[in-house]
């Protein structure tokens, strides 16, 4: 299990390095073609491309940001799930051990029945924080590939827009 949990650790610490990184690059990016930036009309030429690169850049800057907001809201669901679980666990076996348990606030002994009643509403806790998690885990997933659809094709609409220009506006000569 240790080795298990240093995995995952080092898992979930390369990927939200990774998601900070791309978000920072991408902003990055926006700012710099945003400072470059000088409207023309927009028509059939490659400048056209630079204000749907801006819009581009933007999207996936907000998918960026809120990527790493739902991985944050994904991780303190997380442990309200375990915590759940650890707390159903406890009264299992205060439960299965013919013993009452005890208030952790309080410090009082309760009865079977009380044990019984907290062991289902941790039970309960423990399902809605799964539902929640997997809800938001998916949303994370949705924004972590529009981050990035919307960034190559912002990028690529920088790189056309470029590659482009001299060939605008050429004659084409029959030689």
């Amino acid at each position: 299990m240790d080795k298990a949990h240093s995995v995952f650790e080092a898992g979930r610490e390369a990927q939200q390095k990774f998601d900070y990184f791309v978000t920072g690059l991408t902003g990055a990016v926006l700012s710099y073609v945003s400072q470059n930036f000088s409207p023309h009309r927009i028509g059939m030429n490659p400048e056209s491309l630079n204000p749907l690169a801006l819009v581009l850049l933007g999207v996936s800057f907000f998918c960026g940001f809120k990527r790493i907001e739902t991985s944050t809201l994904v991780m303190q669901l997380n442990f309200q799930m375990l915590d759940a679980e650890e707390r159903s666990t406890a009264a299992v076996g205060h439960l299965s051990g013919g013993r009452a348990g005890y208030d952790p606030a309080t410090g009082r002994a309760i009865t079977m029945e009380e044990t019984e009643a907290r062991r289902q509403y941790w039970v309960a806790a423990r399902d809605d924080a799964n539902k929640a998690v997997r809800v938001a885990a998916a949303r994370a997933d949705r924004y972590y590939h529009w981050r990035n659809r919307l960034l190559y094709a912002g990028l690529a609409a920088i790189v056309l827009s470029k590659v482009l220009q001299p060939y605008y506006g050429a004659s084409i000569s029959h030689g």
